[in-house]
C-alpha cells in the first residue's frame, strides 16, 4: 500500500541520515564526500560543519539547495553534479570564498544575478542543463578562469563576454549560430571549444592567436584543425 511504501521510504531516509551522522561526528571536518548516498534533500545533519572547505553532493536526487548553505562560508569547492536542481538560490553569493562550483547535469535554465558576488570563483561548470540563453551575470564574475557550459541549448554568446578578462578556457558545445566578435578580445584565452555547434563561419583572427587551443570539429563547415599554441 501507499502508507507501507511511505513508511519504508522514511525508514530508508532515517538509515541514511544515521549513517551520515556517524560519518560526521567530528565538527572540524574540512572535506566531506556524500556522492551517491540517495539523498533527496540537502542534508540538515551537516549544518554544524562550518569548517567545511570541500563538499561533494554529486550523484544524488537533491531538488533544491537549502538556505542552510549560508552556514558554509569557508567552502572552497562545492559539487552538486548530477542532481535534480531546477534553480540556484540567490543566497549562493554568501559563499564568498568559493573557488569551484559544479552544477552540471541538473535541470537549470538560469543562474541568479547574485552569482557575480562570488569574487573568488575560478571554475564554474554548468554542462548538461537546460540553459537556452547564456547567463549574462557570469560575464561579471571577476576571477573566473574556466567556464564549462556545454550540452545546453545556447544559440549565441552575449557581447558582455569580453568582460571576462581572466577567462582562459571555455567549453561551449551548444547550438551557437554565430560567434560574438568579443570572444576575440579575451586576451587570456588558452582553450576554446566550439565543437558540435551550428556555426557557419569563424572569425579568422581566432586562428592567428599563438596561445589559443581551438577545437572546432563537427561544425556545419569544414575546419580540419586543432590549433595548439
Amino acid at each position: 500500500t501507499f502508507l507501507t511504501a511511505l513508511s519504508t521510504h522514511l525508514q530508508s531516509l532515517r538509515i541514511y541520515e544515521d549513517s551520515i551522522k556517524n560519518m560526521i561526528s567530528d565538527p572540524d571536518i574540512e572535506e566531506l564526500n556524500l556522492q551517491g548516498k540517495n539523498l533527496t534533500a540537502f542534508p540538515s545533519v551537516i549544518n554544524h560543519l562550518v569548517k567545511l572547505r570541500v563538499l561533494d553532493l554529486s550523484n544524488n536526487s537533491i531538488t533544491a539547495i537549502s538556505d542552510n548553505i549560508v552556514n558554509f562560508v569557508n567552502l572552497r569547492q562545492l559539487s552538486l553534479h548530477k542532481n535534480y536542481l531546477s534553480h540556484v538560490p540567490i543566497i549562493i553569493d554568501e559563499l564568498a570564498n568559493l573557488n569551484v562550483l559544479d552544477l552540471s547535469s541538473n535541470q537549470l535554465s538560469s543562474v541568479p544575478a547574485t552569482i557575480v558576488n562570488l569574487k573568488n570563483l575560478q571554475t564554474l561548470n554548468l554542462n548538461s542543463n537546460q540553459i537556452n540563453i547564456f547567463p549574462k551575470p557570469i560575464c561579471h564574475i571577476p576571477k573566473i578562469i574556466k567556464l564549462e557550459i556545454a550540452d545546453n541549448n545556447i544559440h549565441s554568446l552575449p557581447m558582455q563576454i569580453s568582460d571576462l578578462v581572466s577567462l582562459n578556457e571555455i567549453l561551449c558545445e551548444n547550438q551557437l549560430t554565430n560567434l560574438s566578435d568579443r570572444v576575440e578580445k579575451l586576451q587570456e584565452m588558452q582553450v576554446l571549444k566550439l565543437s558540435k555547434n551550428c556555426l557557419e563561419s569563424l572569425p579568422k583572427e581566432l586562428f592567428t592567436y599563438p596561445r589559443v587551443n581551438l577545437f572546432v570539429s563537427y561544425l556545419l563547415f569544414n575546419v580540419d584543425l586543432v590549433r595548439r599554441g
